[in-house]
Formats: C-alpha cells, structure tokens, sequence
C-alpha cells in the first residue's frame, strides 16, 4: 500500500494539482480553469481528442474479430492449429518492426497500391491522407496485438460447458445463432476482460508502431 501511495497516487494528486496552477512568471500560482480552456481551444488536442473517439467505436470490431477466429479455433475448422500459430505470430513482433514493414507495404509507391491499381482501384495515400490514415493505422494495429485476446478468448472457451453447444446443435441452431444465444452469453466475462485489455493497448502502445 505505502509503495502505490508513494509511486501513484500521490503522483496523481500533484498531476490534478499542477493542471490548476501557471508557469513562467506565473509559476506556482493558483490559475483556475484557465490551463483547461486554453487545451481545449488548441485544435490540435480537439483533433487528438476526436482520435481518441474514433477508436472508442472501432473497439467492437478490435474485439469482435479475435473473437471470431476464436471461435473457427474452437470448433476446430480444418487447419486450426495452423492457425493459432499464424494468428498469434504478429503478436511477437515489435511495434517498430511491424511498423516498418507497413510503411512500406502502405506507401504510395508500395505493393499494396499497386494491387489496387493492377484492378482499376486507383492508388490511395493510407499514410499521407488524414481521413485514411487513421483508419489504416488502427487496422495495422489490431492485425498486430489481436494474436493476445484470441490466446484470451481460447482459454474463456475452456470454461465453456461443450453440452451447451452439443444442444445448440441438435436443436437445430445455425452457427450464427449459436454465437448469439449460446457463446456471447457464456463468455461475458472474458468479453468484458478484452474489451478493457484492448482498449488499454489501443490507447497506449500505438506510439511505437508509429
């Protein structure tokens, strides 16, 4: 308890302290709400404040998408411990070497532009265009980190009870349906777990792949 007080909390309680007084001449002095509205008039906090934003509505699909591959692994599709590894592999590489290697994948010169255009799609600028970058970045970063919350997602299906989905099977339900009403609500839990652990890593470990 003595070492979270020292090392965090008591940092947080001067961090709140520090955003309501100057610097410069006004060093130390009390400022009121003036540091917050001179953040919130800076177009580029708003911009990174409109960022943060947008990753909070594409954490579903974060989510979503190790959680379906998950479930392929479960029901052991054809390949399936080919694929555990494949999936997991990106997830051992650096941040800088995963970024590396889509900057040049990515690039306006780059393969996957010329692809597009090989099929009459045109180029796009993925790192040079904000309203695109943003999104190719968030792709590349989910492709690289989702190998955890699929590990995280198979050991959830451990604790699943197999007579559930034996009955979902003979009752006649479509795979879609079993996810629904059976695998969602049995995995709520480890659901809620990713989610917080996703949207942690979203927030925080982008800097390197950058």
């Amino acid at each position: 308890m003595l070492i979270i007080v020292v090392l965090r909390l008591w940092p947080l309680v001067l961090g709140v302290n520090f955003s309501f007084t100057g610097d410069g001449v006004r060093n130390g002095m009390w400022v009121g709400l003036a540091n917050y509205v001179t953040l919130f008039g800076d177009p580029l906090f708003r911009m990174a404040l409109r960022n943060v934003g947008l990753l909070v509505l594409l954490l579903p699909v974060a989510v979503a998408i190790p959680g379906l591959l998950a479930t392929f692994v479960y029901l052991r599709v054809p390949g399936h411990r080919v694929y555990r590894g494949v999936y997991f592999f990106p997830a051992v590489l650096s941040p800088v070497i995963v970024g590396a290697i889509f900057n040049l994948l990515l690039a306006y010169d780059g393969p996957v532009n010329t692809v597009l255009g090989a099929v009459g799609l045109g180029p796009v600028d993925w790192l040079g265009d904000p309203d695109v970058a943003i999104f190719a970045v968030v792709g590349v970063h989910v492709w690289a980190t989702f190998g955890m919350a699929l590990v995280v997602f198979l050991a959830g299906f451990s604790t699943l009870d197999p007579s559930l989905l034996d009955a979902a099977k003979v009752d006649g339900a479509s795979l879609p349906q079993t996810i629904w009403h059976v695998i969602i609500p049995s995995l709520s839990r480890t659901i809620q777990f990713v989610f917080v652990t996703t949207m942690i890593g979203m927030l925080t470990s982008m800097f390197g792949l950058l």
